[in-house]
């Protein structure tokens, strides 16, 4: 669940970046290279690393973990 959400929040997640630094004066390739330390890919990797990070605790945090989630009818 966390890597669809992940995956489906991180094309708008990464647009309305870019904007910001657009707006801030600054380009895509710092966004994404983290100032330049890393390529683009690998950047875009850890960008999407990041997003899935607080996409899965979210879930967990939601995850209904004391209430039976699946019920199997019981033979009588």
């Amino acid at each position: 669940m966390a890597a669809i959400v992940a995956t489906m929040i991180y094309f708008p997640l990464g647009l309305a970046l870019i904007l910001l630094f657009r707006i801030a004066g600054s380009g895509f390739e710092t966004l994404a290279t983290f100032g330049g330390a890393l390529g683009v890919f690998l950047g875009l990797l850890v960008w999407w690393l990041l997003v899935f990070t607080a996409a899965l605790v979210y879930a967990a945090y939601l995850f209904p973990w004391r209430d039976k989630v699946l019920e199997w009818p019981k033979k009588r």
